[in-house]
């Protein structure tokens, strides 16, 4: 499922109207309800077809959000923050990073721990930095596709 990463300009756009990733406020997951700013990165985004915006305060929320039908359409952008080269799991920063579309992220997962909903999930901003990243935790490196269907595994796991 390839995204559209639509450019994103200071041409008068409003959160309504914008394609781009915007900064949070007083935005609420759209998976879970809690304040998104107030949770550690990385955070994610979408817009839908109709232009509904919708707020993530996990990686995890969002993967399982995308996976569901919604009365706004399909999801025609997503963004997630990208973490510092040398993010580790226990970087519990709520400070914004920047925003990349997901198909341009690499995710590292594996059996690492966060004191985070869902699924502890890792960004960055190039496969080099993912890769480096995944062999310094004993982790995975993948893109966008494997990780909604490692997590869909996960899910089908018993606990």
């Amino acid at each position: 499922m390839g995204m559209l990463a639509a450019g994103c300009g200071d041409d008068g756009a409003t959160e309504a109207t914008a394609t781009g990733a915007v900064s949070f406020e007083h935005h609420e997951c759209a998976a879970c309800g809690m304040i998104v700013r107030e949770q550690p990165a990385p955070r994610g985004q979408l817009i839908h077809r109709d232009g509904t915006r919708a707020h993530f305060c996990a990686i995890s929320d969002l993967a399982v959000y995308v996976g569901a039908p919604s009365p706004h359409g399909a999801p025609t952008s997503i963004y997630v923050e990208v973490m510092a080269p040398d993010a580790t799991p226990d970087d519990l920063s709520t400070d914004e990073r920047s925003w990349s579309a997901v198909d341009d992220v690499t995710f590292v997962v594996g059996s690492f721990e966060r004191p985070v909903m869902g699924e502890p999930v890792l960004t960055f901003s190039t496969e080099e930095e993912g890769r480096a990243a995944a062999a310094r935790l004993d982790g995975r490196a993948i893109g966008w596709e494997g990780l909604l269907t490692e997590l869909a595994r996960r899910a089908d796991e018993p606990h």
